[in-house]
């Protein structure tokens, strides 16, 4: 009983993770339009930011981190520990990424320059791309490897 409700745990947790993959890439975008006016950082891009940095990226990584990937580490001693340990690696470089972000915009205030601002949105529009390409990764490969070890664990 207890494999069967580990299985559908798993199996709730990867839906969950598709979830926030749309909740987060819906954020992304919103974030990309605000992005381009310039005039108001301060009251668009930086709460868009910090809800994104403080509340859907920090839970979602521990998820996929002590949940998802751990479990299939354990299912199978030949899942592609070179993909995880990427996937892993991806998450230290765009948490690293987001902080120097954070500390540009708790500088941002109304009085900024607009070389500021441009710098700014450089980062960020790079930020988005980088977790668009870490999506699309983690959807087509980790989640596919994932699905399959669970498909083949209820089999059995």
């Amino acid at each position: 009983m207890k494999s069967v409700e580990q299985l559908t745990n798993l199996e709730n947790t990867l839906a969950t993770l598709t979830i926030e993959h749309k909740k987060i890439l819906s954020e992304l975008s919103v974030l990309e339009e605000l992005i381009q006016d310039e005039s108001n950082y301060q009251a668009t891009v930086v709460p868009a930011f910090k809800n994104l940095k403080n509340f859907l990226l920090p839970d979602h990584h521990k998820r996929e981190d002590s949940i998802l990937y751990e479990w299939m580490l354990n299912q199978n001693t030949t899942v592609d520990h070179d993909i995880i340990d990427r996937i892993r690696d991806e998450h230290h470089k765009l948490e690293v990424l987001m902080e120097n972000i954070n500390q540009q915009v708790g500088k941002i205030s109304q009085a900024s320059a607009a070389k500021d601002i441009r710098m700014l949105g450089h980062d960020l529009i790079d930020f988005i791309e980088l977790y668009r390409e870490h999506v699309e990764l983690e959807e087509k490969f980790i989640f596919m490897i994932a699905k399959g070890l669970l498909s083949v664990r209820r089999r059995a």
